[in-house]
C-alpha cells in the first residue's frame, strides 16, 4: 500500500491544475461554439481518474510478487497478441501485470541515472510515482487562429471517435472563425495514472511511459510550472511548450532506450534482422517537404494571405498523399500542435536544437534534466547553452 498511498497523494497534487484547466476562458463567443461542437464528445478526467485509481489499488495486491525481471511476460504481451485465447478479464489481468513490470523497470533505470524526484534525493522516494495505463488515450481538439500558427486552445475528447465524428467536430468548431483539428495522442501525462497508447510497439511504449512521467516530474520545476500556466491560459508561451516537450522527449528517449537495452534487446538479436534493400529510385524526403510547406505557409500568413495559405495546405496534403503519406487534414491547427515537438517534420523552431546541444555538452542525464528544468525563457536557454560551450 505504500506505493499506492504515494499515488493517491500524487493524484491530489496533480489533479488541481487539471481541474482548473477545464475552466472556460474569457473568450465567450469562442467558448460557446466549442461547447456546442464538443458537448457530446468531451472526455471526463474525473470519471476516468476514479475508475483508474480503484483499479491501481486493486492491482497493488495482485502484482506484489512481480519483478523487473519478468521480461517474458512483457515480450509475450507485445509479440503474441491474441494468441493465448484469453477472456476479456484474463486479458485485462495480463495487461495490468505488464504495466506493473514496465513501471518497475523504468523506476529502476531512472534511479540508476539519479532521477528520483523533483526535490532531489529526499528519502530516496520516487515521486511522482510511475503509474500508467496501456489504453487508447483521449483525442485532442486543437484550436489555432487562422492568421497565424499558434496553439491557443486544447480540449480533451473521447477515445474511439470515428473519422466522420472528428470531421464534424472540426466543422462545428471552425464556425468560430478559427482553425481546428482533432488529433490522436500517443500518450497523455495530464491524468494520473498517465495514458500510454496500447496500439504500438514495446520500445515506443517504454519511451512514451517515461515521457508522460517526465511531464509530471517537470510540473514541480520552473519550466514545467510555466507550462502549467500556459495550459491554464494564464501566461501563454509557445516557447515554453517547445522547451518542455523537447526536454521530456530527449530524456525519455534515453531512458526508454536504456530500459529496452537492459531488459529486451536480447529478444531481438541483430543477426535476425534482414539487411536493408537497396534501391536506385530517389526517395521522397517527407521531413524536408513538411518543413518547406511550413515555411511557405508562414510566409503567406505573414503577408495576410490566409485564403492562399489554406488553399496551398490543401494542395500539399493531396500531394503528400500521392507520395504515400496520408494526413487527414493539414491546416494551421496541425502545425500549431505538431510544431511544438522538436522531433517532428512540422517543427522549424531552433529551440529543439539548442536543447539537444545542451544535452551533448552535459556531463550526465540528471545534470541535463535539472539544468534545463530551471529555464523559463529562450533567453535563459541561450545563456545555459553558451555557458556550457565556454
Amino acid at each position: 500500500m505504500k506505493l499506492k498511498l504515494i499515488s493517491v497523494i500524487g493524484l491530489i497534487v496533480l489533479i488541481v491544475p487539471i481541474a482548473v484547466s477545464c475552466a472556460p476562458s474569457p473568450r465567450t463567443s469562442l467558448n460557446s461554439v466549442l461547447n456546442t461542437a464538443t458537448k457530446s464528445y468531451r472526455f471526463s478526467i474525473l470519471g476516468w481518474e476514479v475508475t483508474s485509481i480503484l483499479n491501481e489499488i486493486k492491482q497493488t495486491h495482485e502484482d506484489k510478487n512481480l519483478s523487473v525481471n519478468d521480461t517474458q511476460t512483457v515480450f509475450d504481451y507485445f509479440n503474441a497478441p491474441g494468441q493465448n485465447n484469453l477472456s476479456p478479464s484474463e486479458a485485462a489481468g495480463l495487461r495490468d501485470k505488464v504495466e506493473s513490470i514496465i513501471e518497475r523497470q523504468i523506476r529502476f533505470v531512472l534511479k540508476q541515472n539519479g532521477i528520483i524526484n523533483p526535490f532531489g534525493s529526499i528519502f530516496g522516494l520516487n515521486f511522482p510515482p510511475i503509474v500508467f495505463e496501456l489504453a487508447e488515450p483521449p483525442h485532442l481538439l486543437v484550436i489555432s487562429p487562422r492568421n497565424q500558427i499558434a496553439r491557443m486552445r486544447d480540449i480533451l475528447l473521447l477515445q474511439n471517435l470515428t473519422t466522420d465524428q472528428m470531421n464534424d467536430i472540426e466543422i462545428q468548431a471552425e464556425k468560430s472563425g478559427y482553425s481546428a483539428l482533432v488529433v490522436e495522442l500517443g500518450g497523455l501525462g495530464a491524468t494520473f495514472p498517465t495514458f500510454v497508447n496500447n496500439n504500438t510497439s514495446l520500445h515506443e511504449v517504454l519511451n512514451a511511459a517515461a515521457e508522460e512521467w517526465l511531464h509530471q516530474y517537470l510540473a514541480f520545476k520552473p519550466l514545467g510550472f510555466r507550462y502549467i500556466l500556459d495550459l491554464l491560459g494564464i501566461s501563454r508561451n509557445e516557447d515554453i511548450i517547445t522547451m518542455n516537450e523537447s526536454l521530456a522527449g530527449i530524456v525519455s528517449s534515453e531512458i526508454g532506450d536504456q530500459v529496452y537495452n537492459k531488459y529486451y534487446a536480447s529478444y531481438f538479436p541483430e543477426s535476425n534482422n534482414p539487411p536493408p534493400v537497396e534501391s536506385s529510385a530517389p526517395s521522397f524526403d517527407f521531413n524536408a517537404a513538411m518543413r518547406q510547406i511550413r515555411q511557405t505557409v508562414d510566409g503567406y500568413l505573414a503577408n495576410g494571405q490566409i485564403d492562399q495559405a489554406e488553399q496551398y495546405m490543401n494542395e500539399q496534403r493531396d500531394y503528400l498523399q500521392k507520395q504515400g503519406y496520408y494526413i487527414r487534414k493539414l491546416n494551421q491547427a496541425y502545425f500549431a500542435f505538431y510544431g511544438t515537438y522538436a522531433d517532428t517534420a512540422a517543427y522549424i523552431n531552433p529551440i529543439g536544437t539548442a536543447v539537444q546541444n545542451i544535452r551533448d555538452k552535459s556531463d550526465s542525464l540528471i545534470d541535463f534534466l535539472n539544468s534545463v528544468a530551471q529555464v523559463t525563457s529562450v533567453r535563459d536557454l541561450d545563456k545555459l547553452e553558451n555557458k556550457l560551450s565556454n
